[in-house]
């Protein structure tokens, strides 16, 4: 079974939910850890080290701030080890269409190579007043969801086992997404899902997550965050070595 990652954010209901697979290893290209937009027409670009984020109509302070987000998650990452020579690409849009028709947040495409996402403004109103989402400052909420995203882009290149379900890549997304947040809005998450620890991975399962998104990763960081050594256990979902129950396959 290959080993396909989704990374597809949308309002459906209450949660934000995540739907499409792609192949993980279609795309490895050398080069550093990059984000640059292709796409035609009129782009304004803006450099900050390591990252090229470019928008047809997002200002520059905007796509600054974008560039800057795909840089924490980098470096998130990098503090456990995890990091790839893939050059990324990210496009902002003013609006993202599902084939279903639904309005989307992000969407990353691997044939393409290419991340994209709503303009900031779009993003506000597409999260919905009973979500959990809702409560947090919009700001941080979607530079963690940019996080989401090219922690799934880095990881579907460096993962050693061709046959983890997608829910180990949610997990490690999960935990990068939180990691990202302000301790203010990292707590306001965790409170909206009280709970005690979770012990066992069995609760991170496929329904799990596409049930409750939101509850998986608040309680994802949770079980991360009284770990002895967290770290050490993300590389080992990667090499294969910690196993997460799968609980559908779609088609």
């Amino acid at each position: 079974m290959k080993c396909l990652c989704p990374y597809l954010l949308f309002e459906r209901g209450r949660e934000i939910i995540s739907t499409i697979r792609v192949h993980p290893k279609s795309w490895l290209k050398p080069g550093l850890i990059s984000l640059l937009l292709l796409i035609a027409g009129n782009v304004s670009a803006q450099n900050c080290e390591g990252v090229t984020v470019g928008a047809v109509t997002a200002h520059q302070g905007e796509v600054q701030k974008v560039c800057k987000a795909a840089q924490h998650a980098t470096e998130l990452l990098k503090q456990c080890g995890i990091e790839s020579s893939i050059m990324l690409n990210i496009m902002i849009q003013d609006e993202l269409i599902h084939p279903s028709g639904l309005p989307v947040f992000a969407f990353f495409h691997s044939p393409r190579n290419q991340i994209e996402i709503t303009d900031f403004e779009a993003f506000k109103k597409l999260v919905k007043p009973d979500s959990a989402y809702y409560k947090l400052p919009m700001r941080d909420l979607y530079e963690s969801l940019i996080a989401h995203e090219v922690t799934h882009a880095i990881t579907c290149q460096v993962i050693h086992d061709s046959d983890c379900p997608r829910v180990a890549h949610e997990y490690i997304a999960a935990v990068i997404q939180m990691a990202s947040m302000n301790d203010a809005s990292r707590q306001m998450l965790l409170d909206a899902f009280p709970r005690s620890t979770p012990v066992e991975l069995e609760m991170f399962n496929e329904f799990s997550f596409y049930s409750a998104p939101q509850w998986f990763i608040a309680n994802a960081y949770r079980h991360y965050n009284k770990l002895e050594n967290g770290c050490e256990f993300l590389q080992r979902i990667l090499n294969g070595e910690i196993q997460f129950l799968c609980d559908f396959e779609f088609e």
